[in-house]
């Protein structure tokens, strides 16, 4: 059984994955489910699997601290803009298990944990489909920004959020 509520405890979804919010304040396409939570809430594996990646995000710097998964099934499971990562590239890891704290590294503009799935490696995914495809019900926490009038709310939020910066 796989929730939101089990990869980060007390979230709440704030863009999900392709969120038309998201894509029209930043112009670029959301690829994951950002879990909202306070900095230091727990961050755990949803599969078993071996970590390919532990570590900041070299690629753009965009991601901060994150962790990925190899999952048994094949997919990858990674978990970003961590306040702090507990695991090692090559350990074995099991569901449940702690990857990392939630935080606000990288791009984040906001304390949360974007959770991206891709299956195969390399195709994204929506990663509550693919929660819920592990038995759970793909959300344990509400849903904000999930509607188009949420959805509206999400973007200014973020657009200010930027003005801000």
């Amino acid at each position: 059984m796989a929730t939101i509520a089990d990869v980060v405890p007390g979230s709440s979804v704030r863009h999900g994955f392709r969120d038309p919010a998201y894509r029209a304040a930043l112009g670029v396409e959301h690829l994951g489910a950002d879990l909202a939570a306070p900095i230091g809430t727990p961050v755990r594996s949803p599969v078993s699997g071996r970590v390919s990646f532990a570590g900041q995000d070299d690629a753009s710097g965009e991601g901060g601290l994150g962790a990925k998964v190899q999952a048994d099934d094949g997919a990858s499971v990674g978990v970003w803009h961590l306040s702090r990562v507990d695991v090692a590239a090559g350990q074995r890891v099991a569901p449940g298990q702690q990857l990392g704290l939630a935080g606000q590294s990288g791009g984040a503009v906001y304390p949360h944990t974007h959770l991206q799935v891709e299956q195969p490696p390399g195709t994204p995914v929506d990663p509550l489909g693919y929660l819920a495809g592990l038995g759970g019900g793909g959300i344990g926490g509400p849903i904000v920004g999930g509607s188009i009038v949420g959805g509206a709310v999400v973007a200014l939020l973020v657009a200010a959020a930027l003005l801000e910066d």
